[in-house]
């Protein structure tokens, strides 16, 4: 017990004599541990990002494109190819079993227009199915019918973003937009989640 005590004195002695080697190590030691720490909470939290982006987009979804691609060549992007039908989507619900869902969709970047209030955003015409698909929640109204679907009327809904920079205070529900010029009437929005 007596040895400790020893050491213990050399050793506060030692720091003594010696202080700025002293406080610059311990302030090197301090600096490396919040390095480590802030490396470790970046890296976590980007772990965390990432994730809720694949959960946001549904971790078990499958889309499909028309067409091949290719890794030399000329080639066209994603969607710019038009061989796929509605057949073709019910015969993947009707022939693959591990498929519980399936929503045709077309995707195109547009402008929507209110009024005298422009927003250029993603435009999506999907079936009833897609809401499920994505896990989208609806805040006010409602999404679109089966007969709503089948008879192509011309409904819409919104997400958080473009309904706050077209309808600024205003509740859009019932009221008209205009998409390529062709009109639109708004009878849901979107709860917000992530881009909308």
């Amino acid at each position: 017990m007596i040895i400790f005590f020893t050491l213990i004195r050399v050793a506060l002695r030692a720091l003594g004599r010696n202080k700025l080697r002293s406080t610059l190590t311990m302030l090197g030691i301090i600096i490396g541990v919040g390095a480590v720490i802030a490396m470790v909470s970046i890296g976590q939290g980007a772990n965390a990002t990432i994730q809720q982006q694949i959960a946001n987009q549904g971790s078990n979804m499958l889309y499909v494109w028309p067409g091949s691609f290719r890794s030399y060549g000329s080639h066209g992007g994603a969607g710019t190819m038009t061989n796929l039908t509605l057949e073709d989507a019910s015969a993947i619900q009707r022939e693959c079993s591990a498929v519980r869902l399936v929503s045709p969709m077309v995707n195109a970047r547009s402008s929507v227009i209110y009024g005298n209030q422009n927003w250029q955003t993603s435009v999506e015409g999907c079936n009833t199915n897609y809401p499920s698909i994505k896990l989208w929640e609806i805040e006010s109204g409602t999404f679109f019918n089966e007969q709503e679907e089948q008879t192509a009327q011309r409904v819409c809904i919104l997400g958080k973003t473009v309904v706050d920079n077209l309808f600024p205070g205003i509740d859009p529900i019932g009221q008209e937009i205009r998409i390529r010029n062709s009109p639109w009437r708004v009878i849901g929005t979107l709860k917000s989640k992530g881009q909308s």
